[in-house]
């Protein structure tokens, strides 16, 4: 009974671990529309100067080595910035005064996000 648990554990986690285990992206939402998707890979560095036409207010982005934060913004409070680096699927950083919004999103198109039982 106890070695059919810790097997079934086992395989839960081996198939939570490597489900989605492609390369990450990231979306880059402005204004609520879709600006950028962004792969996170090694190796990889590439930067974005969002210039918010809603409400005026810039923000930088860096994606680097599968990593993506938020860099700088002229917003007053920096909670954006202070967010640190995303590299989990799932992970969020948004910049409300300027409508920009930053998520992390599976490499793969797969309609499982979590198996339960």
């Amino acid at each position: 009974m106890i070695l059919s648990v810790a097997a079934a554990a086992a395989i839960l986690f081996a198939l939570m671990r490597f489900n989605g285990s492609g390369v990450l992206k990231a979306e880059i939402i402005v204004d609520g529309e879709v600006y950028k998707t962004v792969e996170l890979k090694d190796g990889q560095s590439e930067r974005f100067v969002i210039d918010s036409t809603k409400s005026g207010i810039s923000c930088e982005i860096l994606a680097k080595n599968g990593e993506i934060q938020f860099v700088s913004s002229r917003c007053r409070d920096k909670i954006c910035v202070a967010a640190g680096a995303l590299s989990h699927k799932g992970d969020t950083a948004a910049c409300l005064p300027a409508g920009v919004l930053v998520r992390v999103i599976s490499g793969e198109d797969s309609p499982v996000d979590v198996i339960a039982y």
